[in-house]
């Protein structure tokens, strides 16, 4: 009966053995698995906020550029009328503070979302048409200031100089997007 017993104790010792070790091992892939489904919730995350930030860089960089081509096509079109006949100055006035005011709102935004080198970018732009207008209506005030000719001298390359930091404004943004940078 001793064998016997023996037999049984080291039959019930195994088994309960591995019974532990299955519920160790058990435990163990419950954890991993856990972990691993946290790290995935995780990277899901990262991935939706990348997404948003990616969109809402688009729309903020949209906006500016939209508000930059609306500044510049008043300075073309609305602002040169004031050179020779100022009666339209108050209407204008007031247009120009709208456009100036959504031009600020939209590059507040971009600075806001955007990355490094697009907000430098959008800066030096927002401060040319915001100067660019502010400094036409000036000109206005006071003393007649230099002869219409000069006055549309100044607004051509006033538009030239807008033009040209709009075209570096969007390569920036392009850039960014292409690249999908998060800084």
């Amino acid at each position: 009966m001793d064998g016997q017993l023996g037999a049984q104790l080291i039959t019930a010792g195994s088994t309960l053995s591995g019974v532990v070790l299955t519920l160790l091992a058990t435990a163990f892939l419950d954890r991993r698995r856990a972990a691993d489904g946290r790290a995935l919730e995780a990277m899901k995350l990262r991935a939706d906020q990348s997404r948003w930030l990616r969109d809402e860089r688009r729309r903020a960089y949209s906006a500016l550029s939209a508000a930059g081509e609306e500044a510049l096509q008043f300075l073309r079109n609305r602002a040169v009328v004031l050179i020779d006949d100022r009666s339209e100055r108050p209407g204008l006035e007031g247009e120009w503070a709208a456009i100036r005011t959504d031009l600020r709102k939209a590059f507040n935004q971009v600075e806001l979302l955007g990355t490094g080198t697009v907000r430098m970018a959008a800066l030096t732009m927002w401060r040319a048409a915001r100067d660019g207008g502010n400094d036409f209506f000036a000109s206005l005030d006071g003393e007649p200031g230099p002869p219409c000719e000069e006055r549309r001298e100044w607004l051509r390359a006033t538009r030239s100089e807008m033009g040209t930091l709009g075209d570096t404004y969007l390569k920036a943004c392009r850039d960014d997007l292409q690249a999908g940078t998060s800084d």
